[in-house]
């Protein structure tokens, strides 16, 4: 993933192109991501994609979906570090997170 230093004008990483075949290299850091994060935004770039494209992936390649679920699965309840803080939060802080 060489193209993660690369940064154009307006502060965006260059997409990756069009994927035709999975790779093990996105099957692994589809997993791990979503074995870390619960948010698809990230995800998709953190593959250096589109949430549409990611979706679309998904659709395309069953790999996809299968370690998605095997990630969730694995995760079960286990909370993620912004959870952990959220949950030590006064009252009037987590009102002001929400309205955030």
């Amino acid at each position: 993933m060489e193209h993660m230093s690369e940064v154009d004008l307006r502060g965006r990483v260059p997409r990756r192109p069009s994927l035709k075949k999975l790779t093990l290299e996105v099957l692994l850091l589809f997993y791990e991501a979503h074995l870390r994060e619960y948010e698809i935004t990230k995800i998709a770039a953190a593959l250096e994609t589109t949430v549409g494209t990611l979706q679309q992936w998904i659709e395309k390649f069953p790999e996809l979906k299968f370690a998605q679920d095997l990630a969730i699965e694995r995760r079960g309840e286990r909370h993620t570090f912004s959870d952990y803080i959220f949950q030590h939060l006064s009252s009037e802080a987590k009102a002001l997170w929400e309205k955030i």
